[in-house]
């Protein structure tokens, strides 16, 4: 939670995303100004045209929406024209990329080493002898059969667990470049994670230090490098305008004084970030 205090010309925030967005302001040095929308609506379906936040990104005015704002039924044919980057606790939707990016399927076995792959081919295949020689003593069934047997449902087992992070890798491995300070940002001792326990952001700030998890969650970015953290319950938005790119982005924001999405990026070292009070 982030509470933005209108002070003099300034805003500060407090909070845990507080202390997020600060540090974020110190790294990569963008300023901020609180506005309101031109049309004061967040997406009011009315005769087949979009208005406010998923009127931006419809008629391509905005990057990108951020965190998981309420879709009507007769807003459904929103999914038509956008595209889903991750859902978790989390939601993105944005504009789909008109350019090219890199995606390799097998990126996620290159960041364990050739020991880990031995030692995971032998511990299954010892486990099934074990297994096949205690039952081949009681059953008196084949003992290649019951390998066999009990080495595939151990490796579908395997994979079935692993898919998880080969979704999740494939999710985020869109972007062309990766944001490679995401480590140090979530190491720094002011930003605590104030979220439900199972969540994203809480299984994250509990694996941060996995090789793996490290590295999907350091391509948690957007087609143009952008990186974000979104939470829960959205009625207003926040944009920031890319000056050196010439576009702008719509980031989702609660009530106004809330903010729930951080967004950084680390190729800009100027933006400048417009809250809307709604």
């Amino acid at each position: 939670m982030v509470i933005l205090n209108d002070r003099k010309s300034g805003i500060s925030a407090e909070g845990v995303f507080g202390d997020f967005l600060h540090y974020m302001l110190t790294k990569i040095n963008i300023s901020y100004t609180i506005v309101m929308p031109k049309d004061n609506q967040w997406g009011v379906y009315e005769k087949g045209k979009w208005t406010g936040l998923y009127g931006m990104i419809y008629n391509n005015e905005s990057d990108m929406i951020l965190g998981p704002s309420a879709i009507t039924s007769e807003r459904k044919s929103i999914v038509k024209f956008s595209e889903s980057l991750y859902t978790d606790e989390a939601a993105i939707l944005c504009a789909p990329s008109r350019q090219p990016y890199y995606k390799d399927i097998f990126a996620h076995l290159k960041h364990l080493d050739h020991i880990t792959y031995l030692a995971i081919v032998a511990s299954t295949l010892s486990v099934a002898m074990v297994l096949a020689i205690a039952i081949d003593m009681y059953l008196k069934l084949n003992v290649v059969t019951i390998v066999l047997m009990v080495y595939s449902i151990m490796m579908v087992l395997f994979w079935i667990d692993i898919n998880k992070v080969i979704g999740a890798y494939l999710v985020t491995n869109q972007a062309e470049d990766v944001i490679k300070s995401l480590e140090d940002i979530v190491d720094n001792k002011n930003i605590i994670p104030s979220v439900n326990k199972g969540g994203i952001f809480h299984y994250y700030f509990n694996n941060k230090d996995d090789p793996i998890e490290s590295q999907i969650w350091s391509r948690m970015v957007d087609h143009n490098n952008q990186g974000i953290i979104a939470t829960h319950e959205v009625s207003g938005a926040a944009f920031i305008d890319d000056i050196r790119a010439k576009r702008r982005v719509l980031i989702s924001v609660m009530s106004g004084v809330v903010l729930n999405v951080i967004k950084f990026c680390q190729t800009d070292p100027k933006l400048n970030l417009f809250i809307s009070t709604n």
